[in-house]
């Protein structure tokens, strides 16, 4: 394969970059006019992207070959594209997003449109009306996923409905010109989501049963539903060309294999393993043969199984020209020939280009107007817990800074099964361009270190899992990286949780904590939040919070404000529904009870985060400014 000739051309907007103060603002890094879905249609022929503005999204189509844009859509006041994919070479299909009134948030309408690649026949597909009647007028309703288009039947797409409040699933062979839609398979495993082969026939289904433990089946050589015994160990990624189900499988060492199994046999065929690490996506071919998968460790590798294939080949040369970056393919055309590249790192929050034939240009970038040399690195670290077990994370410095320094331990969300990642974060880069160091850490519990440590962290909230957030601190210190003096935690939603349980357990350790759209009284996430409305939810609390409520309340820091010595800012979406106000509200009432000083901040529209532009950049100003009065910089 010929080296890429790098021709930087621009194609969307005046990309100049102005130099920025060494201090970051918010509105420099959190922006919102940046392209968005990028989707180049299989001939190579259209590009598909959206850009936002103001209170809309717009969906542009551009001419790959004469650089000319065929359409500039734009969807409406509060609303905005929830997904959207070629239904076949010239037609997009689109899924809605709406804001309702008394919110910041979008979400999906339940519609379905598409239009071709000029702007003719836009048309409504498929419809069907929100349901706002339920409890406290949440919006909820029908969503839909956008499974595959059909090779050999251009008209038509599959696609997923399904209630949020129920558990059957839905696949539906949807025409992409009038609307006409037929039934093609009800899930039998709860929340499901199929696995379909070329001709659009479901082949295998991955849900979750009311037990919260993990449901698989596939079709049998006798076209039959058949469940994979002991599905909790086994992961379904995709399936192959002549059929064979793709799956990651849970080995007792914490490790993982990457195997295919034979539908008509039953028998299964290991690939390849990987060990302390999780297989996060497989890797396919144009024809789906399986040829390598994806893991991430400290930062994401790609491992190539089948190192001849087209794809391997490409992406070596990818990273001989974009050493030190996350460069990978997004979007090509079905021969290769026309491919959507993007460019990612610790110091680059996104480039995207075009790579026609050998010539690659620049279509577009994030973050435009700020030089990337004021970006600041971010650099894998690791340390052992109390309990000899190894952590590991993140630590982002300011320029220049060598010695130890006020710092922010921000912890993640989830907290099972996400992780922080090495790569370009906005708040990360915010922080540390004011002067303080950002450490993250991936506690027992957090996702991408295999099975054994994810369940580590199982009813270990304000025990094990808070232990390990201190161990790292404590490290940061004796590693002359944290000021013990100028120590800062926080985070959102279970992070959020977390900064304000470590200010309960370490009145010492922090001078300040935010908690931002966090948990805080744990017995009540039986009674309240959008978890425990599904049986499945209930299981999920039961299983990896805990149920014996005197010990929820010892792990809440609602019932334990009174060990507070820090200075404590918290912010909370008034429709949220994952963190209810409920939560916000048991926690406040706890510090006004103690006689704790605090700060508060209530979003009026906004759910379980920030939408909202505006809210945003005065959520992070207000950070900055409760940081800086507490631990300087």
């Amino acid at each position: 394969m010929k080296t890429l000739l790098i021709s930087i051309v621009i194609l969307l907007s005046n990309l100049s970059i102005v130099s920025s103060a060494k201090e970051l603002e918010p509105e420099e890094l959190f922006v919102n006019d940046e392209v968005g879905f990028i989707r180049l249609s299989s001939d190579g022929k259209y590009l598909a992207y959206t850009v936002r503005k103001e209170k809309t999204d717009i969906v542009a189509i551009l001419d790959i070959m004469s650089k000319k844009q065929t359409l500039a859509l734009h969807m409406g006041e509060n609303k905005y594209v929830g997904n959207m994919f070629w239904g076949n070479n010239t037609r997009l299909v689109i899924e809605p997003a709406k804001i309702y009134a008394g919110y910041e948030t979008p979400f999906r309408t339940g519609d379905i449109q598409a239009v071709n690649y000029d702007g003719s026949d836009n048309t409504l597909l498929y419809s069907i009306k929100k349901d706002t009647t339920k409890a406290k007028n949440r919006a909820v309703g029908r969503f839909h996923f956008i499974q595959n288009r059909l090779k050999n039947e251009h008209e038509y797409i599959m696609l997923t409905t399904y209630d949020n409040l129920l558990s059957t699933r839905r696949l539906i062979k949807l025409n992409i010109y009038n609307g006409n839609f037929s039934l093609h398979e009800r899930s039998s495993a709860n929340e499901a989501f199929f696995v379909l082969n070329d001709s659009g026939e479901p082949i295998a289904q991955s849900g979750t049963l009311p037990s919260y433990d993990n449901e698989i089946l596939y079709k049998n050589g006798k076209d039959e539903w058949t469940a994979i015994k002991h599905a909790n160990d086994y992961t379904l990624l995709d399936v192959t060309g002549d059929g064979q189900l793709v799956m990651a499988k849970e080995k007792d060492n914490n490790s993982q294999d990457l195997i295919l199994l034979n539908r008509l046999s039953g028998k299964e065929n290991k690939v390849a393993s990987v060990l302390n690490a999780e297989i996060l996506s497989a890797i396919m071919d144009k024809q789906n043969n399986l040829i390598g998968y994806v893991i991430e460790e400290d930062i994401k590798h790609y491992v190539f199984t089948d190192e001849n294939s087209i794809e391997a080949k490409f992406k070596k040369v990818l990273d001989k020209n974009f050493s030190g970056s996350g460069a990978r393919v997004i979007s090509e055309s079905d021969d290769h020939a026309i491919k959507v590249i993007e460019i990612k790192s610790d110091q680059e929050p996104g480039k995207y280009y075009i790579f026609n034939n050998g010539r690659v240009t620049l279509f577009d970038q994030q973050i435009r107007k700020v030089d990337r040399s004021q970006f600041n690195k971010m650099q894998p670290i690791e340390f052992k817990a109390r309990d000899g077990l190894l952590i590991k994370g993140y630590l982002t410095r300011p320029k220049g800074v060598n010695i130890s320094s006020p710092m922010v331990v921000m912890v993640h969300g989830g907290p099972f099964g996400p992780r922080d990642s090495w790569g370009f974060n906005r708040r990360a880069q915010l922080l540390s361009s004011h002067g303080f160091s950002v450490l993250q850490i991936n506690f027992r519990g957090s996702g991408g270190y295999g099975k054994k440590f994810e369940e580590a962290g199982y009813k270990q909230w304000g025990l094990a899992m808070q232990d390990d957030l201190t161990d790292g601190t404590l490290w940061a210190i004796k590693e002359g990286i944290a000021d013990k003096d100028k120590i800062c935690i926080l985070g959102a939603s279970y992070g959020g949780y977390a900064a304000l349980m470590g200010a309960v357990k370490e009145p010492d350790l922090y001078q300040c904590a935010i908690g931002e759209m966090g948990v805080y009284d744990l017995p009540m996430m039986y009674k309240e939040g959008d978890i425990q409305e599904r049986e499945s939810g209930v299981s999920y609390i039961e299983k990896k919070i805990g149920t014996n409520l005197n010990e929820l309340r010892k792990a809440s820091p609602a019932f334990n404000a009174e060990k507070i010595n820090a200075d404590v800012l918290l912010i909370h979406g008034k429709r949220d529904r994952r963190a209810p106000i409920e939560q916000f509200e048991s926690m406040e009432k706890g510090l006004v009870s103690a006689g704790i000083k605090h700060e508060k901040y209530i979003l009026e529209g906004e759910e379980h985060g920030y939408f909202n532009i505006d809210n945003l950049i005065k959520v992070e100003k207000m950070k900055l400014a409760f940081l800086k009065k507490n631990i300087g910089n």
